[in-house]
């Protein structure tokens, strides 16, 4: 905003009227300098000078406005006001010209006692200049209300309205009668805001009709809605030590600001005890105290308005147990059990005895106290009535609190009636009498013998037949052990336990009665073959006897000549079933097999079996076991069998077949491989008579394979036992690194295996052969590589034996070692390393050469040695060659020995 000054500086006044013109009526005296009319500029400010050109005194001068009123004198803050600068002068001075200072202007003033005016006409052209406060940027309307949104100009300018690129007129989204949009006086009035249709940005144009001064103006109308609480806070119950948590949640743009109050008060809630949250309008009381209870109040306000919502909270006193005692009494009498409880609201008290609750109790209340006494009165105590009771004081919204009473109900002792009126006693095992008794006090326990021949009873002390010993339960019941030894000559009958407290004594016999041994057992039979015969035996379950220990049988005829024993186990109490195997028996002859449980006491009744042995005949079909359907190995499989009942003559061998088959897409329902068809036929093998495992080899990967196990006798071979697996899929060894042919060799065999058969064979397996044949491939490739590699680079190896040894026989003998050992000067000149065409041009040359050259190049030997000689040579890995080749030149087979007179001829030259 332009601020309008008071003073102006006379620099600048008198440039101005430098540039001023002096116009005036012809024989005036007062004039008026510059243009007329005069032009000025809105917010800018300007000078007017009224002269008196025939002199005299400026205090004749006056300026009168466009409203014909005097202009005064400079004063603070005027906008237009005269001063005088020069003599005979009077200007008038604007500042901050605005379109109000349009209007003539007259200078009116006195000469030579005759009145003369001047009047000058001031026109004002205001600049198109909007600012903030004419059109704010960002403008609030309210929903559902009437909205206004500012926007006006310079004096002369008027305003229109873009919205959505169209022009509002006054029937927009309305009727002429009430339009959605009016026009009015320094901006556009919305009849009823609506945020779906008003918010948003709206366009004001300021223009001036004639002129091409325009602007737009973009105003952001942002539509604001009043809160609306949509989650009032709910009334409800705070326990005090508590916390309590109110929610209030509204709706609104902006986002509300919840503030709480309580109890009418205009205070906002604060403190340490409240947790406020302003923007999600929860409100937290900590540790909960009485005085909190009360209405409490959510205001949700934005700046479109607030909204108040209201809810009750009552505070609770949780019960607490003030008093509660222990009470006796005897058996017969009444017990009254007394409980108080203190709580607001006052509790309710409830009775139990364990889970159950018990209703004959009355409560009193003393409400200033906040106060309930509760009396549970029993009448004609029983020892059940004795125990421990629950008071349970409650409050509904509230944790209970719970005391524990205990009743003492004194009685006589009474005996457990589940208590075993007989003990069981054998050899090596004392007759133990229990004897459990309750009663109030808790009783002692008393034992006495077996009544004498007058009936007369004597207290049992420990000594070497007898202990006692005793175990207290709890507080009312007491355990009492009498041990008997028993040893055939301790008296069996009826002992007496004597329970005793203050109230009397009560009295209860046990007997002690020997034990009986095992019942006669169940036998079935399972198999009866020739030679041998095999029974499952089973003994009933004991409860007032030991169980049995072993099983004794006894076969009639003997085949053995003595009486076989069995194990017996026991699980859980309860006698295991025994299998008996019996051996060595004859063929076609009748046997008596007699069964008698053992235990310790004593032999039990026995059990007659009566079988006849059939003749003799073929071995009995092989039961296979412990064989897995899916072998572990590719090549090999481990087959388990039992061993066969030889059908009453001895087994001579086990043959053992298998061939390769096709098997069924679905297993047997014992999850095994099912046939299908056959690929190979069998392929047999015999195992010795007491074997019971068979490993086969030679197998293909991933392959299924039929076994059929036989056993034979001199009756025949017996019933076939038959049995599918798979092996296990093949996995090549891993190809070594260090050289690139071995690699290429043995991938280029991989390629070149035979594929894998069908169904009966894998399809990623390879077989052993192959797997054989590409190791030794592999070897010898490596071989040879290393070989030539020493032949090339150390002149070692089979290559430089075999060429000393069949191409170098003119070199044999004493000078031909030195020659091999040393090498000539042809050999020295040349690189030791020869190219496969050099060394074939030179084998070819060794096969050409006939026996005079042989002698010419054996006649050089010694010229060349004698050249080395001179020539001290290397020690090298390769001098040690030709001294291990010695013995071999020195044989009787040696190819040096017939060029030995050779060798003689040149040395005698």
């Amino acid at each position: 905003m332009i601020i309008r000054s008071a003073v102006m500086n006379n620099a600048g006044l008198w440039l101005v009227l430098m540039g001023l013109v002096i116009v005036g009526t012809e024989g005036q005296d007062i004039v008026i300098e510059g243009e007329n009319p005069l032009k000025l500029t809105g917010y800018s400010s300007s000078m007017i000078t009224c002269r008196n050109t025939a002199g005299g005194e400026q205090d004749n001068l006056k300026w009168y406005g466009a409203n014909k009123n005097e202009v005064q004198s400079y004063y603070s803050n005027a906008l237009i006001y005269s001063n005088s600068f020069t003599a005979n002068s009077l200007s008038l001075v604007f500042t901050n010209i605005s379109e109000n200072d349009a209007g003539e202007y007259t200078c009116n003033g006195t000469v030579n006692g005759t009145p003369q005016s001047a009047t000058v006409s001031v026109m004002v052209n205001m600049p198109l200049i909007v600012t903030n406060e004419m059109a704010p940027p960002i403008q609030k309307v309210q929903e559902g209300k009437k909205g206004f949104i500012k926007c006006t100009g310079p004096g002369g300018f008027i305003v229109s309205w873009i919205r959505n690129g169209n022009q509002i007129k006054q029937d927009t989204n309305g009727t002429d009668d009430t339009p959605r949009y009016a026009q009015v006086q320094n901006g556009l009035e919305i009849t009823n805001v609506n945020a779906s249709l008003d918010e948003g940005t709206f366009i004001c144009n300021v223009f001036k009709l004639g002129s091409s001064q325009f602007k737009l103006i973009n105003i952001d109308v942002r539509v604001t809605v009043p809160p609306k609480i949509t989650t009032p806070p709910s009334a409800g119950q705070a326990v005090v030590g508590e916390q309590y948590r109110f929610e209030c949640l509204a709706t609104g743009k902006p986002p509300p600001e919840y503030l709480w109050f309580k109890d009418g008060s205009t205070n906002v809630l604060a403190g340490d005890r409240y947790e406020i949250n302003k923007q999600s309008g929860i409100l937290i009381i900590k540790n909960v105290i009485k005085d909190d209870e009360g209405v409490y109040k959510c205001d949700a306000r934005n700046e479109a308005d607030s909204v108040v919502e209201s809810a009750s909270l009552s505070v609770i006193i949780p019960p607490k147990i003030l008093e509660h005692m222990n009470k006796s009494g005897e058996e017969g009498n009444d017990a009254v059990l007394i409980c108080k409880a203190y709580g607001d609201p006052i509790p309710t008290i409830k009775w139990f005895k364990g889970d159950k609750v018990i209703q004959d109790a009355t409560a009193t209340q003393d409400i200033n106290e906040k106060t309930v006494v509760s009396s549970l009165t029993i009448t004609s105590l029983t020892k059940e009535n004795g125990g421990q009771y629950t008071c349970e004081a409650a409050t509904q919204g509230a944790p209970s609190d719970k005391k524990n009473v205990y009743l003492s109900v004194k009685y006589k002792p009474a005996f457990d009636p589940d208590m075993a009126s007989t003990a069981w006693t054998w050899k090596n095992a004392p007759g133990n009498l229990t004897c459990l008794v309750r009663g109030e006090p808790r009783p002692t326990v008393e034992w006495y013998s077996i009544p004498n021949e007058n009936g007369d009873r004597s207290k049992i002390e420990e000594e070497s037949f007898y202990s006692i010993s005793t175990k207290y339960i709890d507080a009312n019941t007491v355990q009492s052990i009498l041990r008997v030894v028993y040893d055939f000559t301790t008296p069996l009958g009826d002992y007496l336990c004597k329970a005793t407290n203050d109230l009397g004594s009560t009295n209860r016999t046990i007997r002690l009665s020997k034990a009986n041994p095992p019942s006669q057992p169940s036998v079935t039979e399972v198999m009866i073959t020739p030679t041998t015969a095999d029974f499952i035996v089973r003994f009933s379950s004991v409860s007032n006897a030991p169980p049995p220990k072993r099983l004794k049988v006894t076969v009639t005829p003997p085949p053995t000549g003595r009486i076989q024993y069995f194990t017996v186990g026991v699980v859980n109490g309860r006698p295991k079933e025994v299998t008996v195997d019996l051996k060595d028996l004859t063929p076609s002859t009748s046997y008596t097999f007699e069964f008698t449980g053992e235990s310790d006491a004593g032999e039990g009744q026995p059990k007659r079996e009566s079988r006849n042995t059939p003749a003799p005949r073929e071995p009995y079909k092989v039961v296979i076991r412990n064989s897995l359907k899916d072998g572990e190995y590719p090549t090999k499989y481990l087959l388990e069998w039992e061993t066969p009942k030889n059908g009453g003559a001895d087994i001579d061998r086990i043959e053992i077949c298998h061939r390769r088959v096709q098997v069924l897409a679905d297993q047997s329902p014992n999850n095994e491989y099912q046939f299908k068809e056959t690929i190979t036929e069998f392929v047999c093998q015999n195992a010795l008579p007491n074997q019971s495992t068979y490993e086969l080899t030679n197998l293909n990967p991933n392959t299924y394979y039929e076994v059929r196990i036989r056993a034979n006798n001199v009756h025949g071979l017996s019933e076939s036992s038959l049995y599918i697996f798979k092996t296990k899929g093949a996995t090549l060894m891993p190809q070594p690194h260090s050289d690139q042919p071995i690699q290429t060799t043995v991938s280029s065999i991989k390629n070149s295996r035979v594929e894998p058969q069908s169904s009966g064979e894998g399809e990623d397996g390879i077989s052993i052969g192959v797997i054989i044949a590409i190791l030794i491939i592999a070897f010898i490739v490596l071989f040879i590589v290393v070989d030539v590699t020493c032949y090339y680079k150390k002149r070692l190896g089979v290559i430089m034996c075999f060429k000393q040894r069949f191409c170098s026989g003119s070199s044999a003998g004493a000078g031909g070692a030195k020659d091999a050992e040393k090498g000539g000067d042809e050999e020295n000149t040349k690189p030791l390393l020869k190219t496969e065409e050099e060394e074939k041009n030179g084998k070819e040359e060794l096969k050409e050469m006939e026996p005079e050259e042989k002698e010419k190049d054996a006649e050089k030997s010694p010229t060349i040695e004698n050249a080395e000689e001179a020539k001290p040579a290397p020690e090298s890995p390769k001098q040690e060659t030709p001294k291990e080749t010695k013995p071999e030149e020195k044989s009787p087979t040696s190819e040096a020995k017939p060029e030995a007179p050779a060798a003689e001829k040149k040395e005698a030259k």
